[in-house]
């Protein structure tokens, strides 16, 4: 199995998690059809491990219940998600 490849957009704008306030600034395509983030993509906060979704002007919202189900629908997304806030929790907050 080949290593996914990852594309880091930096300069995308401050925003804050939404979960524990972390500033973002750049995001990290880790899933999917490479691109900037756009309305409806999913992060997880390097600080916290948190999910929030991007509005179209790249801010974050928290995700809500149905989305979460939506994304745990496809395995593979999911997947890439949980080893990342695995990896976030273990190594613990920057702040």
């Amino acid at each position: 199995m080949s290593k996914p490849s990852m594309k880091t957009y930096p300069k995308i704008g401050l925003t804050k998690c939404p979960t524990c306030g972390y500033t973002v600034d750049s995001a990290t395509q880790a899933h999917g059809e490479e691109g900037m983030p756009s309305d409806g993509t999913v992060s997880v906060c390097l600080n916290c491990g948190g999910l929030g979704i991007y509005l179209a002007d790249l801010t974050l919202r928290p995700i809500n219940d149905e989305e979460t189900q939506e994304v745990m629908r496809d395995w593979e997304a999911w997947s890439t998600i949980e080893k990342a806030q695995g990896y976030i929790r273990a190594r613990g907050r920057f702040r």
